[in-house]
């Protein structure tokens, strides 16, 4: 639900409060590093001290007093320190490289207009819908992973140790093999004989491949051409929308205007297409073009969103509406995970059941 400012009010009781403070270090925050998970447990938990009535340096203090973990440890105590000497929490934010732009901009919103405890709810939603996004494609393709990694594995057995056995006694014959049996032993010579030049070649290409990423325009390219991949294409353009459609619904139910939400959205995520795009979709805006008009790429913006935004352009409620589009992408994304896991999985047991066959035959 996206934060209206003019109808915010704290639920609870305080005695439930209360309730939450005393559960509150069943709370799991250890984490080896500044992570989208721990972000979520951070705001949610900040959001509950500071609903029962704790002042935000004695909040920290408390999170801090739970931390183990190092690098969480030193970025709370740097907090705590900066608030101390008068700091606001946004700008203390600002300072490092842990805390994205819509994040300190959420912040600096609810300090604002005295609504903390409600952005940093709304923060702990979206990392909450974040992670179960990113549970979700792991759940589906763990499965796949583990079988492409047994079945490589058993591949390279045969080729550097079962088939070398066979090619022995193959040359006992003095007739002609078939042509994919000489195949089959060409490959198993070239991982038995040449594997080190192999292993050379990957290495390289891994680090080639590593430089290119570096320069905008192939990354921007790589990217691109995730979203033309069959049915994962579909899935990596939800997730990515569902991002987007999360951070406005945040920012303009929070009160900023649409043309500054676009940029600071675009700041936060790190898809180069959307990015680029977002901030066309800006400088569109800013040249007189509603924002449905200035989603004219088709092939990042599905007709669903722009008719939406349309419709939330003509009666002044953005915010419900990507609200409403962010929970369609997030349903979307669960369906298509379960999909693609189910499907995946035959195909891949098929296509490697082929290729070990082929090698026995």
């Amino acid at each position: 639900m996206a934060i209206k400012l003019s109808e915010i009010k704290v639920e609870g009781s305080k005695e439930k409060l209360n309730s939450e403070k005393k559960n509150f270090s069943n709370l799991n925050l250890f984490e080896n590093k500044i992570s989208d998970k721990f972000k979520e447990k951070f705001y949610n938990n900040l959001n509950v001290l500071l609903n029962s009535g704790l002042t935000l340096y004695a909040a920290l203090d408390i999170l801090n007093l739970e931390l183990e973990n190092k690098s969480q440890k030193k970025l709370l105590t740097k907090l705590i320190d900066d608030i101390k000497v008068g700091k606001t929490l946004s700008s203390s934010m600002e300072d490092g490289k842990h805390f994205s732009t819509y994040e300190t901009a959420s912040i600096r919103i609810g300090e604002e207009s005295g609504k903390l405890n409600i952005v940093l709810k709304e923060l702990s939603t979206y990392f909450e819908k974040s992670n179960k996004r990113k549970r979700l494609l792991l759940n589906s393709l763990s499965y796949p992973i583990l079988v492409v990694c047994i079945a490589i594995l058993c591949v390279l057995f045969m080729l550097i140790f079962v088939i070398p056995m066979f090619e022995e006694i193959f040359n006992r014959f003095d007739g002609e093999l078939p042509q994919i049996t000489k195949m089959v032993i060409s490959i198993s010579d070239m991982f038995v004989n040449k594997f080190h030049y192999l292993l050379i070649g990957i290495v390289l290409l891994f680090f080639l491949i590593r430089s290119l990423l570096k320069i905008e325009k192939a990354k921007e390219y790589y990217f691109l051409f995730q979203l033309k991949i069959p049915f994962i294409g579909e899935i990596i353009k939800k997730n990515e929308l569902a991002k987007i459609t999360s951070l406005l619904s945040i920012m303009t139910g929070s009160g900023v205007h649409i043309i500054k939400s676009l940029e600071l959205t675009s700041e936060s995520i790190n898809f180069l297409p959307y990015k680029y795009d977002l901030l066309k979709v800006k400088k569109n805006m800013e040249n007189g073009l509603s924002m449905h008009e200035s989603m004219n790429n088709k092939n990042l913006y599905p007709a669903r969103l722009r008719s939406l935004v349309k419709i939330g352009e003509e009666v002044n409620q953005l915010n419900f509406y990507f609200s409403s589009l962010n929970n369609d992408f997030n349903q979307d994304i669960e369906q298509s995970s379960v999909i693609l896991g189910t499907v995946l999985e035959p195909i891949l047991l098929l296509f490697l059941g082929g290729v070990i066959g082929t090698i026995l035959v």
